[in-house]
């Protein structure tokens, strides 16, 4: 379940996903890459163990760097996101936490990260933690080390329902797209960078379309125009 799809370049193509197949030593995080135009794939590798069964996962490429970005189900129901990275797409290091949320749920948020990585070879991670001291969606950037910086609020507030965000690069920075759930018509909402420093990267958000039912934004690039494609139930 929850399987996004990366192009490298013309023939290779990375698939991971939540395999829970494993039983007690699940869920795994899988991954498979074709390099023939997708018609056929390599036997899939274990990212990773432990994985929280229901939210999405997410995958950046950086020329032959792949990282993958997903919700851990450590002891205790901890569900914060973690990010491992590989040189190869088969051995991967050991899964780095996005930050320290601590968001503890029995339950399923359905709500994973987004990944993206800028020209600079930086990576961008936003995602939802429903954490009671910063429930909401946060936004922070790591080196190729997966040294993480300070996050940064996307859509905050004392109430704040699991929300989807997409994330784009664009240039040196990002552009991302996210729902606002707490209204009873969800909004898709469309940050902007503002400039290169990463302190002010997003100045802030503005509301960008009335969803009218249950929304994802997707947020892409081509060329200098953002697109950012809804998926409604009416």
């Amino acid at each position: 379940t929850f399987h996004p799809v990366a192009v490298r370049d013309e023939r290779t193509v990375y698939v991971p996903w939540i395999d829970g197949r494993a039983g007690e030593n699940g869920p795994e995080i899988r991954i498979a890459r074709s390099t023939d135009h997708g018609r056929s794939f390599t036997p899939s590798v274990v990212v990773a163990r432990g994985a929280c069964p229901c939210c999405r996962t997410a995958l950046a490429l950086d020329g032959s760097t792949v990282y993958v970005g997903w919700r851990d189900a450590a002891e205790g129901s901890i569900r914060d996101v973690v990010v491992p990275r590989s040189i190869d797409g088969v051995t991967w290091s050991s899964p780095v936490a996005v930050h320290a949320d601590g968001w503890r749920i029995d339950g399923c948020p359905h709500a994973g990260p987004a990944l993206a990585v800028t020209n600079d070879g930086r990576l961008h991670v936003a995602w939802y933690t429903g954490t009671p001291h910063g429930p909401g969606l946060h936004y922070v950037t790591a080196d190729s080390t997966l040294t993480f910086g300070t996050p940064r609020p996307l859509l905050t507030g004392e109430w704040v329902p699991p929300s989807l965000v997409a994330l784009a690069p664009r240039g040196g920075r990002g552009a991302a797209a996210c729902e606002d759930r707490r209204t009873d018509a969800p909004s898709v909402s469309f940050a902007r960078p503002q400039n290169a420093d990463d302190a002010a990267l997003f100045a802030g958000i503005a509301p960008a379309l009335d969803a009218r039912g249950d929304a994802y934004g997707l947020a892409c690039l081509r060329g200098d125009r953002v697109l950012v494609v809804l998926e409604t139930a009416r």
